[in-house]
């Protein structure tokens, strides 16, 4: 079974959840937030760093993200996403990675780790659910407090037509969107749900370009970025204040792509 028309798993979070931008961090959290719902002591807040990671592995395009996040509740976490776009589990399940993100000062053991796997094709035979959870296995010299919470997210298992929770929102999102045959439920939840209408033009906007740097954790990068955050900040106060688009590009040196984003980002913070 093939994912509905061409739309590939990879080019939905390429251009949607794993760029650098205050948009894509927005829908990326919830998205995180969806998944983790059950987990989670507190839901994610904001996303304190992220490298980006892409490889071949025999005929799997495999795209990655790691995260350092803080919840609402000033705890941290660390969370791996993995994106598989071919079954290659068979024999390079000792591949897979999930890198921990400049944890320098911080007590390790109580950092909760997170792996998300997802998936475009049917691995878990034994389940015919799409969203399945383990947790690693450690022996018993291991600190119980490091394992690492895995989940699995197997989008041809997910038949849901209306989804409802936030969750089944976000797996239609990546199933219809971009389809060049128009869905009426797909038009409604973009219209209904600020989330998925800012994914939405993510998608469509963005081509194959993405502004995540594959290198290590790079100090400089992360300031500079924290310099643009405080210019959306600022635009985005313009924004609710009821100025024009002319006024906050004379005042503010982002460009006029940015500012879209930011019109359709506002309203969720």
């Amino acid at each position: 079974m093939k994912m509905q028309e061409e739309i590939l798993l990879h080019k939905v979070f390429e251009r949607v959840f794993f760029r650098e931008s205050r948009a894509s961090q927005v829908v990326l959290i919830n998205f995180i937030n969806a998944i983790l719902t059950e987990s989670l002591s507190s839901p994610i807040k904001q996303i304190i760093c992220q490298q980006y990671q892409k490889s071949y592995l025999l005929k799997d395009f495999q795209l990655g993200l790691n995260i350092k996040a803080q919840t609402r509740a000033k705890e941290i976490v660390q969370i791996g996403i993995q994106v598989h776009q071919q079954d290659y589990f068979q024999n390079q399940s000792n591949s897979l990675t999930f890198h921990h993100i400049n944890n320098k000062g911080e007590d390790e053991d109580k950092v909760a780790r997170f792996l998300i796997h997802l998936l475009n094709f049917n691995l878990l035979q034994e389940y015919a659910h799409y969203h399945n959870c383990y947790q690693t296995v450690h022996s018993p010299r291991s600190n119980p407090q490091q394992n690492t919470e895995i989940h699995y997210l197997e989008l041809l298992k997910f038949k849901t037509k209306r989804p409802k929770s936030s969750l089944e929102k976000w797996l239609y999102f990546i199933h219809h969107v971009g389809r060049k045959t128009p869905n009426l439920f797909y038009e409604h939840l973009t219209k209904i749900d600020p989330y998925i209408k800012l994914a939405d033009h993510l998608y469509q906007r963005t081509r194959s370009t993405i502004v995540i740097k594959e290198d290590q954790f790079n100090l400089d990068e992360w300031r500079e970025h924290g310099q643009l955050q405080e210019k959306e900040q600022i635009a985005m106060n313009m924004i609710k204040a009821g100025f024009s688009d002319q006024e906050i590009l004379k005042v503010i040196d982002i460009t006029k792509k940015q500012l879209e984003d930011l019109a359709l980002t506002a309203q969720l913070l």
